[in-house]
């Protein structure tokens, strides 16, 4: 995945960037380590599976033995073929003429299944790109069920998580909200605004897996702010830069419905946009972005082609068409004198997720230059330059990010990946675990993501054992890796 946008953006820099943030692209770091794990063992040499080749003597019945020896029952055996071809280059004996041929044929025949194959569900998945826009791509790697998408890309990610127990029927509360079991500030004595105080602590620096807590409380006991929106939308942007992009997610869709409900369309549509692109969710992160463009600006003039491509053709065209008018728009505002960082913003978004990391840096800057107080667009240049293969410049602008935001935890997550780009792997580690114990120290919640790439930092350090310890499934005290 690139960096995560939030973080500012999340957009996380790469180890390189494409190893890492990619989409949070992301194919995802449990999903590669398992499937690498069954790859792995699929290309080992089982008795039962796939013959051995022995070495080849200076004699022609050495040679039969081993050419009978190979079969090519099966896909694992094409590993076999390079393997005799070596072994005959480098023999002066010519090869048992009947055997090769037969041999020949047999994996002549396995290339044609196989190519055949290959173009079917290549040519079939291209099809359905073309028909439909988005292509039979959504399936997960190990086991998952697959992820589904709306008309218009949006995911359908179903209900915000707060524990393990459905409150039903509670007043100013949604059906499908989960209850928090270990969350101290439900106590029923507690009578003032944790939303307040969730915003209080914010202000104060203070910590954002507290302000998570106290934000899930209050939504809870239906202090939900302005429009009975602002306090979904707060959790949502406080969890991503808590490196929880999953649950941010889901609050700043709870967020933006009930936005629009109000008749406040606009709100939260840009953090939720920028959340789409760090999981790589780019039609969603389009149609957010149009959404959003034409709640701030209603006399902006919107192409009905534009307003109808985004339920049908796909993201690398919804992509130029949203680009477009978030450019007509910056230019004629650059000819009033105008300079809205909003629309930098977007418009920094969309160059990002094409690659256009120089763009989107200047994008970035532009909007700092009216904001130079927001940490989220420290950290949103920071990842645009980390991406853009200038790890040293990223670490700049993500200090002067957590100068602003000590406790930004995304920020310390991308200084830490920033450290692996450039071979500094103990302090990308101490990176990632005190990213670890600001969350942990709250409710002793951690990310899997900071786990992931913590464990790929102790690998690069050479330290297997504590690589093994910091699996996202063991979820080890932290404690462990301060004694080391």
């Amino acid at each position: 995945m690139p960096m995560a946008l939030n973080y500012g953006f999340n957009m996380q820099p790469g180890v390189n960037a494409e190893a890492i943030g990619k989409g949070k692209g992301k194919a995802r770091d449990v999903d590669f380590e398992a499937a690498f794990a069954q790859v792995a063992a699929s290309l080992s040499p089982t008795p039962e599976t796939t013959s051995s080749i022995i070495e080849v003597e200076n004699d022609t019945s050495a040679l039969e033995d081993a050419m009978k020896a190979t079969s090519l029952e099966n896909a694992e055996a094409v590993t076999d073929f390079k393997q005799v071809w070596n072994q005959l280059q480098s023999s002066d004996l010519p090869p048992p003429q009947e055997e090769m041929a037969k041999w020949e044929a047999e994996f002549n025949q396995l290339m044609t299944d196989q190519r055949d194959e290959l173009y079917h569900d290549y040519g079939a998945s291209m099809q359905n790109v073309w028909e439909n826009g988005t292509g039979s791509f959504n399936e997960t790697i190990i086991g998952e069920q697959p992820l589904t998408f709306d008309a218009e890309g949006i995911p359908v990610l179903g209900e915000y998580i707060f524990g393990t127990i459905v409150l039903w029927g509670v007043t100013e509360v949604a059906e499908d909200i989960m209850t928090e079991q270990n969350n101290k500030y439900m106590e029923p004595t507690i009578t003032r605004s944790l939303l307040d105080d969730a915003k209080a602590l914010l202000e104060q620096n203070g910590s954002l897996s507290e302000a998570g807590l106290l934000l899930e409380a209050a939504i809870q006991k239906g202090q939900l702010g302005e429009g009975g929106y602002e306090a979904w939308i707060l959790l949502g942007e406080t969890r991503v830069m808590d490196e929880r992009e999953d649950a941010g997610m889901r609050s700043l869709m709870q967020g933006v419905k009930r936005a629009e409900e109000a008749h406040a369309a606009g709100a939260g549509m840009l953090s939720l946009a920028i959340s789409f692109t760090n999981e790589s969710y780019d039609r969603a992160s389009h149609t957010m972005l149009l959404r959003w463009l034409r709640a701030r600006y209603p006399s902006l003039e919107v192409p009905e082609s534009t307003i109808n491509a985004m339920a049908t053709n796909s993201s690398w065209d919804t992509h130029n068409r949203i680009t477009e008018l978030f450019l007509r728009l910056a230019r004629t505002q650059h000819m009033e004198g105008v300079l809205d960082p909003d629309v930098q913003i977007g418009l920094g978004v969309l160059f990002y997720t094409n690659g256009e990391y120089d763009r989107a840096k200047d994008c970035f800057e532009s909007a700092l230059a009216v904001r130079p107080k927001d940490y989220t667009l420290w950290n949103r240049f920071g990842s645009c330059l980390s991406n853009g293969n200038k790890p040293e410049e990223a670490l700049g602008a993500y200090q002067e990010a957590l100068q602003l935001r000590p406790t930004y935890t995304r920020a310390i997550y991308n200084v830490g990946v920033a450290c692996l780009n450039i071979g500094a792997h103990k302090e990308a580690a101490e990176h990632f675990l005190s990213a670890l114990n600001l969350q942990e120290s709250t409710n002793g919640d951690t990310s899997d993501q900071l786990w992931y790439t913590l464990r790929r930092s102790l690998i690069a350090m050479d330290r297997p054992d504590l690589a093994e310890l910091a699996k996202p499934e063991a979820k080890s005290k932290l404690d462990v890796f301060r004694k080391e």
